[in-house]
């Protein structure tokens, strides 16, 4: 039995964790590089280990070494080969979050519960019909899931009911949705690095979401950038990025204002947000 914190036990029992594999994690362990070392998916683990986020933590790089995340990667792939489910930038933040929380073993079973039971459609590697928009100049060339890109829709139409006003300002200039792509698939443990902020912060958000639900995602990723509403209002460029100015991370903040949103949303938009990290939706009307 691993040694976890009362915070690593309590995220087990939220996502229903059950019981860890320590041979069958092994197992997967000993097959190595997804796909071998060649393989595009595992040049991929390798440059975004990397350039995981809050290494500027002592904390995070102790508890978080690159080998020990590389090894959960590619046995998580590994894993859910059989599910379709597939390797995208953010899944290594999602990992290096469950790593800082909980031991090697207990983190990569949370993982896989929490990816394949609570959001799987974020990862699958195939997607419903077309997308709802061709990439735009700029956006990394790899393809996003069916869930994400009805993600970045539904995010659209809470700005739209929370904060009419900036949603019709941000409307004016060349934003595109597909800016936060970084934010829902990380769910939101992505921080400026020169904010100072703590991973502990995303750690209490993250409390709130295994609580309540992986959709709240969306509205996490809201209140950030109504966080941001002066200076976004302010800005003059046309062709200002949005998630660039979203400013020191406040979990309790974020809370607040996604606890207010939630009695403002529609019934109906409500429920397609719950749904959405699950069952492939239909928005056509």
């Amino acid at each position: 039995m691993t040694d976890c914190s009362l915070r690593a036990q309590v995220w087990k029992i939220l996502l229903r964790v059950p019981a860890v594999d320590v041979a069958q994690y092994a197992a997967l362990v000993g097959k190595g590089a997804f796909k071998g070392r060649d393989s595009e998916e595992y040049k991929q683990i390798r440059k975004d280990v990397g350039r995981t986020g809050f290494r500027k933590n002592p904390a995070f790089t102790k508890r978080v070494p690159d080998a020990k995340l590389s090894r959960v990667l590619n046995a998580l792939l590994h894993s859910c080969e059989s599910e379709g489910i597939g390797y995208v930038q953010g899944l290594n933040i999602v990992a290096s979050v469950f790593l800082y929380v909980m031991p090697e073993i207990d983190a990569f079973f949370t993982l896989r519960q929490f990816i394949t039971h609570h959001c799987p459609l974020y990862y699958k590697k195939t997607q419903k019909g077309e997308k709802k928009e061709p990439p735009k100049e700029g956006e990394d060339n790899h393809s996003r899931s069916w869930a994400v890109d009805a993600a970045l829709y539904l995010l659209d139409q809470c700005l739209q009911v929370v904060d009419p006003g900036l949603h019709h300002h941000l409307k004016h200039f060349t934003t595109h949705l597909y800016l936060y792509t970084q934010y829902i698939y990380s769910f939101n443990a992505i921080v400026p690095l020169e904010s100072g902020t703590s991973l502990d912060e995303v750690v209490k958000l993250w409390d709130f979401m295994f609580a309540f639900g992986a959709h709240l995602n969306i509205l996490f990723t809201v209140a950030r950038v109504i966080k941001a509403r002066e200076e976004i209002l302010h800005k003059k460029d046309k062709n200002i990025n949005v998630p660039q100015l979203i400013g020191n991370f406040d979990a309790d903040i974020i809370i607040d204002l996604t606890v207010h949103f939630v009695r403002l949303i529609p019934l109906e938009l409500y429920q397609k947000l719950v749904l959405h990290t699950t069952e492939e939706l239909d928005f056509s009307s």
